[in-house]
C-alpha cells in the first residue's frame, strides 16, 4: 500500500506471500509505485527495520538509499528502522 504523505509517496507495506517469494512479485510492486512517484514526480520513502537485512537488499536493487535510522519507528517491543528513499523531486 502506499499514499501521498508529506509531500512524498510512502509505502507503508509490501507483503509477498512466501510460496510466491522470489518469482519477481515484489518487484512488479515496487516498480509500480515507482512509477507512480516519477508520475508524480515526488520522492518515495518507506521504513525496514534494521534487521530485515533482505528487505534492505532488495530496496537498495531498486535504487532505493538509506537516508535516516529512527530508533523507535516499531513499538511492541521497540526497535529500530531505516529510512529508504528514492529521489525524483529534485
Amino acid at each position: 500500500m502506499c499514499e501521498l504523505e508529506n509531500g512524498v509517496v510512502y509505502i507503508s507495506l509490501i507483503g509477498v506471500r512466501v510460496e510466491y517469494r522470489r518469482q519477481g512479485v515484489g518487484s512488479a510492486l515496487i516498480q509500480y509505485a515507482i512509477s507512480f512517484g516519477r508520475a508524480m514526480k515526488k520522492d518515495i520513502q518507506l521504513h525496514v527495520e534494521v534487521g530485515n537485512t533482505t528487505a534492505q537488499q532488495f530496496y537498495k536493487q531498486h535504487g532505493f538509499i538509506e537516508t535516516e535510522r529512527d530508533e523507535t519507528y516499531y513499538d511492541d517491543p521497540p526497535r529500530a528502522a531505516f529510512v529508504y528513499t528514492k529521489k525524483f523531486n529534485e
